[in-house]
């Protein structure tokens, strides 16, 4: 058996141990997965897939921008190789695995990844911040107290979410400041 054989077996083996050791850890978490009621599990087990595919096309497109198309398997599987990686290891590990793919099998460089990262965080981000400011006005029509601060807030990070949806083409003036 050659040592690169060994090596593979050796991390499948260290996973294995691994993840026995945290069902037995948190043994006392998974006894209460028996209370959860039946119709919730298909919705509880599809939603992770369906953000993993999400991000995975958010990521196949983004890539796609600098010329390298990627097949079914690899946008969908490197998505959840780099899931997998940011659970396990520390500092967004798994984007490091997806980095060095990209790297060795379609020769990407690191700056125009970190430059697709990027871009997928701050759209990330601002999806996350549209998504709480439906839920926060949908919140607050039950509440009492609503900050004007608040609201302009929310708005003007929504019209942002907007402006990246929907880019409109600006041309800086041929004069003047910019030139």
């Amino acid at each position: 058996m050659s040592w690169k054989n060994l090596l593979k077996w050796g991390f499948f083996a260290a996973l294995l141990l691994l993840g026995a050791r945290y069902l037995w850890v948190h043994s006392e978490d998974f006894s209460k997965m028996v209370e959860i009621r039946p119709v919730f599990l298909p919705f509880l087990l599809l939603t992770p897939v369906f953000f993993i595919g999400l991000l995975g096309i958010l990521n196949k497109s983004l890539v796609e921008a600098f010329g390298i198309r990627l097949t079914f398997l690899e946008w969908f599987g490197l998505q959840c190789i780099t899931n997998f990686g940011n659970y396990l290891l520390p500092l967004r590990g798994g984007a490091g695995t997806r980095a060095a793919y990209l790297k060795v099998k379609h020769n990407f460089p690191i700056s125009s990844f970190l430059s697709t990262m990027g871009a997928t965080y701050l759209i990330n981000t601002f999806l996350a911040g549209a998504i709480a400011s439906v839920c926060i006005v949908w919140i607050g029509d039950r509440v009492e107290h609503w900050g004007m601060t608040l609201t302009l807030l929310l708005g003007a990070s929504f019209g942002l979410l907007l402006l990246m949806i929907f880019p409109f083409p600006f041309r800086f003036p041929d004069r003047g400041f910019f030139q």
